[in-house]
């Protein structure tokens, strides 16, 4: 590995093709201190000092620089292999992650983020968005990233009423409603969608365990149903509700449904919990008398 390493180091940088200036010298520093920016292990690392401060010995307008360099280096080297090992200790069974876990002691944001920009590269974690990661080896539930790709949102309209089993499509798209800005998400874990809503329309929410012990926030099927109503143009048209093909009513608390309409303030759905209970009581009807 270490012959590898001199034998590389010496094609690529040979001190005959830099015999210019400080600044070029400087230039191949920089290269060759990329280069071995990632040890193996701290003794790989040590030892890589030894070869480089030896190899550029005969540079002598850049033998001052390139040592202190490579000092340096086998500091972040250390301080690097203790972040990695650190983060896996705290970060454990926990599928996401946030930046701000590696700003500990006197690592600033810049640091941080370079560090996470390597690891990016070196396929050791995943970025899902600015500030958000997750190890490759984990599998969180697409609703927990959902959450926490979009913070203060909570999975509904379709995808809930899916969930809950109330409509027979399948939904590729993680749907979720949230009081900041709309936008997409596609990543390792799935697509991603977010629909705005007004504060006054943001409740009927539950933190709901998924799988094992996985939470995420998602809307009551009342307020799933009553979500879709409202983002959709006549959403409370009788032919727009059939269209769902709603399945499973039994689910659905229809006094909730009205006390949602009620809180929510809006003519339109509580023209459309009009429409729901017609057809709920309908489909009971049509099962009791099998």
């Amino acid at each position: 590995m270490l012959l590898t390493i001199h034998v590389y180091c010496e094609s690529r940088f040979p001190p005959s093709k830099f015999p210019g200036s400080l600044a070029q010298h400087q230039f191949v520093a920089f290269k060759i201190t990329r280069f071995l920016a990632h040890p193996l292990n701290l003794q790989i690392a040590y030892r890589i000092v030894e070869i480089g401060v030896g190899w550029v010995r005969s540079w002598e307008r850049v033998r001052k620089l390139f040592t202190k360099t490579l000092q340096q280096l086998t500091v972040s080297a250390i301080i690097t292999f203790m972040r990695w090992q650190q983060l896996q200790h705290i970060i454990q069974d926990q599928p996401l992650f946030e930046s701000s876990l590696l700003l500990t002691g006197d690592v600033t944001r810049h640091q941080a983020q370079r560090q996470l920009s390597d690891w990016t590269r070196a396929e050791k974690v995943i970025q899902l968005r600015r500030g958000l990661y997750a190890l490759p080896q984990q599998n969180p539930h697409p609703f927990v990233v959902a959450n926490h790709l979009v913070p203060g949102s909570y999975v509904s309209l379709h995808m809930a009423l899916a969930y809950y089993h109330l409509i027979p499509e399948h939904v590729a798209v993680v749907t979720s409603v949230t009081t900041k800005r709309p936008g997409k998400y596609e990543n390792k874990f799935g697509r991603f969608s977010y629909r705005h809503i007004s504060p006054p329309l943001f409740f009927g929410i539950e933190y709901r365990l998924l799988v094992d012990d996985e939470y995420a926030f998602v809307a009551m099927p009342e307020k799933a149903l009553l979500d879709l109503i409202h983002f959709r143009p006549q959403g409370d048209s009788i032919a727009y509700i059939e269209s769902l093909r709603l399945q499973n009513l039994e689910i659905l608390d229809l006094e909730r449904l009205h006390h949602f309409a009620e809180h929510a303030g809006k003519p339109k759905l509580k023209r459309a919990v009009n429409v729901i209970e017609v057809i709920v009581r309908r489909e009971m009807e049509a099962y009791e008398m099998l």
